[in-house]
């Protein structure tokens, strides 16, 4: 899979947009553009349904995402600058980098260094957050803005692999350590204008070492052990089974919890740019690997934290 330009992150981005305002009662229009820095910049309206297609399992399952939107919460936004760089510490140009709302995206690209400048001049949005990363060679995440002003010296994010296994009901799947068992008859929903080809669709995911997690992390949640995992939005129903290696060394039986991130402006699984619980888990009895409880699973594709249990 060959690198993505800004041009093609722009394009499925736009694409993703366009149905997901077809799909909606009312859009909300497209607004002009915007840049500073030398940072090239525009802006386009956003809307709160995503697009996505079915490829559905003899299954016939019903999910019901828990849901977490809430009442707006504009912020006057003047601009937003950022280092964006690998878990290695390496600068990521080209990357495809937002200030986006639950009503408006404002995009730009990272420069040579890494360095992005994405300049609103007091716009205001709804829920802003800087977003950053294809979900296609790099991790997607989406840290929230708090101030006019906000400055992210390390962004960090992950090398997603070129390619990996497509996603099937009835199979198991691995990746970056990650490894996926999708129930038979699973329903897999995939946005197929975002990963618009059969190896864009194919199962990817990444460690991201917890010492260099990115702003997005929530440090309240004290997660230990993180990981990417495209393509973004992918949900399943029901849930898939996840396992990762036991890196953290927790002991043989030892409870945990499992936590997603939130990207999408569907806000279904996870609050947009936040983080929600998917499962509890529990660690093998010799101690090799984590598991999600056979009642729980991840159930949609994202940046997901895993954390032992919080014992009372």
């Amino acid at each position: 899979m060959q690198t993505t330009t800004l041009a093609r992150q722009l394009g499925i981005f736009a694409a993703a947009l366009f149905v997901a305002a077809c799909s909606s009662e009312a859009s909300p229009p497209v607004s002009g553009s915007g840049g500073a820095g030398g940072d090239a910049s525009s802006s386009v309206a956003a809307s709160s349904t995503s697009s996505s297609s079915s490829a559905a399992g003899s299954g016939g399952s019903t999910c019901v995402p828990p849901g977490y939107a809430g009442p707006p919460s504009p912020l006057l936004v003047d601009t937003v600058e950022a280092s964006i760089v690998d878990i290695g510490g390496n600068p990521v140009p080209g990357l495809l980098s937002l200030v986006c709302g639950l009503d408006i995206c404002i995009f730009g690209q990272s420069g040579a260094d890494g360095h992005v400048l994405l300049n609103l001049a007091g716009q205001k949005v709804d829920h802003p957050a800087f977003k950053y990363g294809d979900g296609l060679t790099y991790a997607r995440l989406a840290t929230p803005i708090t101030a006019a002003t906000s400055v992210f010296p390390l962004a960090v994010t992950a090398r997603l692999p070129d390619i990996g296994p497509p996603l099937l009901a009835g199979q198991v799947v691995s990746s970056g350590g990650v490894t996926l068992s999708i129930p038979p008859g699973a329903e897999i929903t995939i946005d197929v204008l975002t990963y618009d080809t059969p190896p864009a669709q194919q199962f990817r995911a990444a460690a991201i070492p917890i010492d260099k997690a990115p702003p997005a992390v929530d440090p309240a949640l004290k997660l230990e052990l993180l990981f990417a995992a495209a393509p973004v939005d992918t949900v399943f129903c029901p849930p898939a089974a996840v396992s990762i290696p036991n890196t953290a060394g927790w002991p043989p039986g030892a409870s945990v919890e499992f936590f997603v991130h939130g990207v999408s402006i569907s806000q279904e699984y996870a609050p947009y740019g936040g983080w929600a619980k998917v499962s509890d888990g529990r660690v093998s009895a010799d101690g090799a690997t984590i598991s999600t409880d056979a009642a729980g699973g991840l159930p949609v594709l994202s940046v997901f934290g895993v954390r032992r249990k919080p014992r009372n």
